[in-house]
């Protein structure tokens, strides 16, 4: 699925259509010379062993990455399955996984298509696309049932940032 679901910059392929190397159901065809891109890549159904074989892209249609800059859980997900992250086993996992994210100043983002679709313990709020040079700012409220969470996306330079970092 990564070969599908993620770019790959040295070979211009783009997100969603099949690398053109991508032998389906084989792998590879070009393994030995790959670019860095791919050799370096580790999807994270691999990297954790607390991840549930559910997961496993060929099985879930998803894939999951996380980007430490950015402290994001992403689940990028197979067009042709877009509604499968909504059934279980996922959703509630997902909502566990950003639940646990939020208290570690994270997020988990389902990207759909062009969509960015934040995920929030009770519930989700589509960002659409997300540019490069825009950022996710996470607002907490603290109420009588707990903290209640908002997300939004703004511009690197936004004035907001500055109220966030005192």
């Amino acid at each position: 699925m990564c070969c599908k679901l993620l770019s790959i910059g040295a070979i211009q392929k783009p997100r969603l259509q099949w690398c053109t190397h991508c032998d389906v159901g084989k792998g590879c065809s070009i393994y030995d010379q790959r670019p860095q891109e791919c050799r370096t890549f580790y999807c994270g159904y691999l990297l954790d062993s607390a991840i549930e074989d559910f997961w496993m892209p060929a099985k879930s249609k998803m894939v999951l990455t996380f980007e430490s800059a950015t402290n994001q859980l992403l689940i990028h997900v197979d067009p042709s399955r877009k509604g499968a992250w909504r059934q279980e086993p996922y959703h509630s996992r997902i909502r566990q996984w950003a639940a646990v994210s939020l208290k570690k100043r994270g997020h988990v983002i389902v990207w759909q298509g062009d969509d960015w679709i934040a995920i929030l313990p009770d519930r989700e709020v589509n960002l659409g696309p997300v540019d490069p040079s825009q950022v996710l700012i996470t607002t907490e409220t603290p109420g009588p049932s707990g903290v209640a969470y908002d997300i939004r996306v703004v511009e690197k330079g936004d004035p907001a940032l500055d109220n966030l970092n005192g």
